[in-house]
């Protein structure tokens, strides 16, 4: 099988609306290497989310302009972050394919029930894809960055010998 029939295979049908899961279903767990994130970098994303993804770069918070200055341009362990990536039905603020890795920076209105109650069915729905989450408030973004990267530094070394 060449590379482009395996990544047809890899390619979630979206006549089908097929997720991460059902595409391990179909090929069995053991045909994606968990060290490499094969699957597409959008993962199936609505189109609309491009437009909504490219209108929150342009208005960034300070809190993800100071992280996105620390994770741009591989300043981050040489990894590739996006930012206000399109993925799957969200728009998350950082997003390193390789890793299958999310970081989310969170602002003051995350800490209301309701907004609590929404990240978590988020967190939990793209955990359940095979995506690891991480979230971090704007408060400790923009007041201590440095241990924000040391605990994101930790995340990539649990995903890297996992």
């Amino acid at each position: 099988m060449n590379q482009q029939q395996k990544y047809s295979k890899l390619t979630p049908s979206s006549s089908r609306g097929e997720d991460r899961g059902e595409i391990k279903k179909r090929l069995g767990s053991s045909d994606i290497d968990k060290n490499q994130n094969k699957l597409p970098l959008h993962a199936g994303a609505n189109p609309k989310l491009f437009t909504n993804a490219k209108h929150l770069r342009l208005d960034a918070t300070k809190a993800e302009g100071i992280l996105w200055e620390k994770l741009r341009n591989r300043r981050f362990l040489n990894l590739k972050f996006r930012r206000q990536h399109p993925l799957h039905a969200f728009i998350v603020d950082f997003y390193c394919h390789e890793l299958a890795l999310i970081v989310e920076a969170d602002g003051g209105y995350h800490n209301e029930l309701e907004q609590h109650k929404l990240d978590k069915s988020r967190t939990d729905e793209l955990e359940n894809l095979g995506f690891k989450v991480v979230r971090f408030t704007n408060k400790n973004i923009i007041d201590n960055i440095e241990a924000v990267l040391e605990r994101l530094k930790g995340v990539v070394t649990e995903i890297k010998q996992s």
